[in-house]
């Protein structure tokens, strides 16, 4: 019984012509079907093919010459004053108008719920600070890089409660 099931079995699956097994040869009668794009390999190109000679010209040789004389001063990043951050209030058109008048030269930028006014340099930063705070308005400064505190943390030593 178990082998004519097996028999069976392999006359209708096997030996059906429907078979997709992509493994399985095909007999000559068949028609040559070409591989799909999906299983064909890239185009190889030879060693003439991939060798490519051009030249070009140097355009640049003058600046070669002339970098010699050239001294470069390197900028400080550090000269310009940091902005000033006023608070986006009832009352900030007056500040910012206020500001304007007694400092053209400024420039600001709405970022955040704050007002970045941007000064051109020491003299006109410290100016709007000083008009900031006659007309009481909520502003904070950022303190440059080199100015702000260090703050230093050592790994794998305990917290000491403070001494009395």
């Amino acid at each position: 019984m178990l082998h004519e099931e097996a028999k069976h079995f392999v006359r209708t699956k096997l030996g059906s012509k429907n078979n997709t097994n992509p493994h399985q040869s095909h007999t000559p009668n068949e028609e040559f079907k070409p591989p799909t794009r999906k299983r064909t390999g890239k185009h190889q190109l030879t060693p003439e093919e991939m060798e490519v000679n051009f030249s070009t010209p140097n355009q640049f040789n003058v600046l070669e010459d002339q970098a010699d004389s050239v001294t470069v001063t390197p900028t400080d990043s550090s000269t310009q004053p940091m902005p000033i951050m006023l608070r986006v209030s009832n009352d900030y058109n007056l500040h910012l108008q206020a500001v304007n008048s007694a400092f053209p030269n400024t420039t600001s930028t709405l970022a955040h719920g704050y007002i970045k006014i941007f000064p051109e340099d020491d003299k006109t930063h410290k100016g709007i600070i000083d008009l900031l705070r006659d007309r009481n308005a909520d502003f904070y400064v950022i303190l440059p890089s080199n100015e702000r505190p260090v703050k230093i943390v050592i790994k794998g030593i305990p917290p000491t409660p403070p001494l009395h």
